[in-house]
């Protein structure tokens, strides 16, 4: 599509066009690769990741519970990366999976994601109304945001400036599983 002006790319969304190939083997790595400012990657994703921080929440609301708590069951806490510009997440095969790992960019452009399956199914939330995700950092139980599986934003300072542009996702699934209410992320 023709443009002009900041936000014009002549040559599309390109990703991660002309950085390194690279396939990650842990949530360290990958949050290393997703979140570097610096260079474009392209994440060739080729298993399931989690945050690899175990937890016991009761499956259907997300509430944090002690192992062998009444319905309790063995989860993960939640983890949201936020991407740098520049990248291209693609999926291989059938086992390309972000379980209660959520993508947000803030801000950011040129991104395509392809071929992954989202959920936050299970993932332990905070109890005030909000479903914020608790993570675990440092040992310490944190609320890092929305429970969306992709999140594009741009905050008010920002927004004036560079609200991001040039995504491209396509052959994705998102999905929330049995939870008790099917629409308590954004509906």
């Amino acid at each position: 599509m023709e443009g002009v002006g900041n936000f014009y790319n002549a040559t599309g969304t390109t990703g991660g066009k002309g950085g390194e190939f690279v396939t990650p083997t842990n949530f360290e790595e990958l949050k290393f690769y997703v979140e570097n400012e610096q260079s474009p990657y392209i994440i060739l994703i080729t298993k399931e990741f989690t945050s690899e921080q175990p937890c016991w929440v009761i499956s259907s609301t997300g509430e944090l519970k002690k192992e062998g708590d009444a319905g309790a069951t063995l989860s993960t806490y939640g983890e949201i990366l936020k991407i740098g510009s520049n990248k291209s997440l693609i999926g291989v095969g059938d086992n390309a999976f972000f379980n209660r790992i959520g993508i947000v960019a803030q801000c950011r452009s040129n991104i395509i994601i392809r071929n992954i399956r989202f959920t936050f199914n299970g993932v332990p939330t905070s109890r005030d109304g909000e479903m914020k995700v608790i993570a675990l950092r440092n040992g310490v139980e944190t609320l890092i945001g929305d429970p969306d599986c992709i999140g594009i934003q741009a905050d008010k300072n920002s927004a004036k400036t560079d609200s991001g542009h040039h995504y491209w996702i396509d052959h994705c699934e998102f999905f929330n599983g049995d939870a008790a209410k099917k629409d308590r992320y954004d509906g």
